[in-house]
This record gives C-alpha cells, sequence and structure tokens, in this order.
C-alpha cells in the first residue's frame, strides 16, 4: 500500500510539473499527509519548488511559494532549466537560460538574486547569465552585485602576488588558482565586449587573467577590446597554483590551441600588438622558463610556429621596404 501511494505521488509530482497544474500538486500533498507517509508535506514542497523552478512551471511554483515554501532555499544554479525526464528533449531548447518569469515570481517572494552556495563552488546568478544581455540587465535592475565579497582567494592560501620559490625550486608562496577571480574574468570567457563594459562601468574589479582568459578562449573580438581599449599588456604573466608562469601566447602555443587554426588570428593580433615569444614566462627559481616559442617547438604547435613565422617574415619586409629609396618619377 506505502509503495503504491508513493508511486503515485511521483506520478502527480512529476505530472504536475509537466502539465504546470497546481491541482495535481494538491493531490500529491494529500497523500504526504497521511499519517506515518515516510515524505514530509515540508519535504515534498521543497523538492517540488526546486523541480518546478527549473522547469518554468510557474503557477506550481507561485502555488508553492504562497503555501510557505521557503524562497530562500533556492540557489541560483537551480533556477536553470534540468535536462531530466521533467524537461522535454529538444535539441533547440537552451538549457544555459534560466526562465525569466521563474525569475520575477522568485523575486517578487523575495529572493536575492546575490545567493549562493559558495560551500558547492557556485556562483551568482549574474555570473552564469553572462552571454544573454538582457538577463544580465535584469539582474542588475535588481541588486546584482558585480563583485564577490564572500569570494576571498587570500583566505584560501592564494595570492595574485607572483609565487616565490627556494634555490631548489619549491613554490613556497602560491598564487591564484586559474579559475576567474572576478566576473570580468568569467565575462572575458562568453560575455559580448558590450555587456564587458556593462559590468566594467559599474565597477567591477578587474580579473588578473582577463586578457589570458580571452586569449585562452579564442576570443579574438575581446581580445583586440582588452589590449586597444582597455589597454591590457599582451605580454603580462599570470602566477597561478602549482604550475608554470604564463604569457597570453603562451596559452596559444600549447596543445590543442597550437595546432588550431581557429586561433592563429589571435597569435597574429598579439604579435602585432608587441607580444614577445620569446619572453621567459617564468621566475628566477622556477623550475619552467620556457617562452611562448619554446613551448610551441617542444609541442610540436605548427599552426603556432607558422603564425610566428609568418609574423617575422612580413616584420623583415616591412623593414626591407622602409629602407628602399624612393624610386618614384617625378615630373620634370
Amino acid at each position: 500500500m506505502a509503495a503504491s501511494l508513493s508511486a503515485k505521488l511521483n506520478e502527480l509530482r512529476a505530472e504536475a510539473i509537466t502539465k504546470d497544474d497546481p491541482s495535481l500538486m494538491e493531490q500529491a500533498i494529500e497523500i504526504a499527509s497521511q499519517p506515518n507517509f515516510r515524505m514530509s508535506v515540508q519535504d515534498l514542497i521543497k523538492r517540488t519548488m526546486r523541480r518546478a523552478t527549473a522547469n518554468g512551471a510557474t503557477k506550481v511554483l507561485t502555488y508553492l511559494l504562497d503555501l510557505g515554501a521557503d524562497v530562500e532555499a533556492v540557489r541560483s544554479h537551480e533556477t536553470f532549466p534540468w535536462t531530466g525526464d521533467l524537461v522535454e528533449n529538444d535539441a533547440d531548447y537552451d538549457y544555459n537560460k534560466p526562465h525569466m518569469d521563474v525569475l520575477e515570481i522568485l523575486v517578487a517572494h523575495g529572493w536575492d538574486v546575490n545567493t549562493y552556495d559558495s560551500d558547492q563552488g557556485g556562483t551568482p546568478l549574474l555570473w552564469s547569465v553572462l552571454r544573454y544581455p538582457e538577463l544580465v540587465q535584469w539582474c542588475l535592475d535588481h541588486g546584482a552585485r558585480v563583485d564577490d565579497p564572500d569570494y576571498r582567494p587570500h583566505a584560501l592560501g592564494y595570492s595574485c602576488d607572483p609565487p616565490q620559490f627556494t634555490a631548489d625550486g619549491t613554490e613556497t608562496r602560491h598564487s591564484a588558482p586559474r579559475g576567474p577571480l572576478t566576473i570580468l574574468g568569467r565575462a572575458a570567457t562568453d560575455a559580448s565586449v558590450e555587456t564587458f563594459e556593462l559590468l566594467r562601468a559599474r565597477g567591477a574589479p578587474m580579473d588578473p587573467r582577463t586578457l589570458h582568459i580571452a586569449t585562452e578562449c579564442g576570443r579574438l573580438d575581446m581580445v583586440r577590446h582588452l589590449v586597444d581599449v582597455v589597454g591590457l599588456d599582451v605580454n603580462a604573466i599570470e602566477y597561478h597554483l602549482g604550475d608554470c608562469c604564463a604569457t597570453p601566447l603562451c596559452y596559444l602555443a600549447h596543445p590543442p590551441r597550437g595546432n588550431n587554426e581557429n586561433y592563429r588570428a589571435v597569435t597574429t593580433f598579439l604579435l602585432e600588438r608587441g607580444a614577445n615569444p620569446d619572453l621567459p614566462s617564468g621566475l628566477p627559481g622556477c623550475p619552467i622558463m620556457d617562452s611562448a616559442n619554446l613551448c610551441a617547438q617542444q609541442f610540436h604547435s605548427e599552426v603556432f610556429l607558422n603564425a610566428v613565422k609568418a609574423w617575422q617574415a612580413k616584420q623583415q619586409s616591412d623593414g626591407a621596404d622602409e629602407g628602399l629609396p624612393d624610386t618614384k618619377q617625378t615630373d620634370v
């Protein structure tokens, strides 16, 4: 009997979300209200609220919140569509984009757009919707912060300063982890230049790896903006935990990017803006002192090496042309 009731409850719950029908949810709650039932009403409401949030079941979500469901229990990652059997398997469905109407309902019931589960490596909603300009603006309009006061790399034993090494190469001071430290670092991954500038205008702090991240992702438009408009250093060396140091070019020299034609344009652009492929990207005492060129040679990154050779040949050709006398005929 208990097993059949549990099956019935799960069936009603799933159908309620699929059809967005609060009346079916009422029936599920009636089952959970029976004495000694293995799932409490509160637990049922909490679990279903998360599924309703992820699946855009706005009527069921509103019904549960009106029953007293704790809106603060919803974390930012739970606002994204769930890819399980409750969501139709549609190849064109964007599982990376939360439902705007769901977000409106949550905020109307007191949800904080800045909430996230930091213990599980989560990030605020704004960090996760950077590819959607309308959602970025919505988050900002509803109080989203462009900084993250709870993320303190120094408290985790990391530093944004260069690492320190002993004479035998032992690292005595770790540097910042490789993941983006600020929202601008995340924006360098998949946000538009316009969104990047919107966040920067709001006071978002620059990530020490912003140019490196954009380069690593092969985003020529963002790389060009960061160099030509923001003014970031094309030869900046980033330091990260437990590994060698690196300039933006080093990311392009390393496989698989070093053998990918899609990264050639970024390589050429950085070279044209003064990036030095022979710059040692390490520190005295660091066991790895490779430059981008040496790295590419070590890993046989032919696309990168050919791009450097083509750029060097062009430099020599342009220099030779500048040294030629002007042979243009003049009228006598």
